[in-house]
């Protein structure tokens, strides 16, 4: 069993969908929420997206996304003897 099993909700307005021409359904991949955010944004509304408690559920989520990446990064800069810095008052 997964030692953590969120699940991230989303909310979404058909009618601000329809004004910016997009689909009538939500966006499935992070990708597309970011597509949508910003032509929700360019069609007038105010924001594209939004995110509230917890936010814990999107950090899962991004590090997901992109943990093959800096985890690459990370052993290039261990290699040239540096460190990349994900936490404390420096990073």
């Amino acid at each position: 069993m997964a030692f953590n099993s969120s699940t991230p909700v989303l909310f979404y307005n058909k009618d601000l969908f329809k004004k910016a021409g997009l689909a009538d359904k939500p966006p499935a991949t992070w990708d597309e929420v970011e597509a949508a955010a910003k032509k929700l944004v360019a069609s007038g509304a105010k924001c594209g997206f939004g995110a509230a408690w917890p936010s814990w559920t999107l950090m899962e989520n991004t590090h997901a996304l992109h943990r093959p990446a800096v985890r690459r990064s990370r052993q290039r800069l261990r290699r040239a003897g540096h460190a990349l810095k994900s936490t404390g008052p420096s990073a």
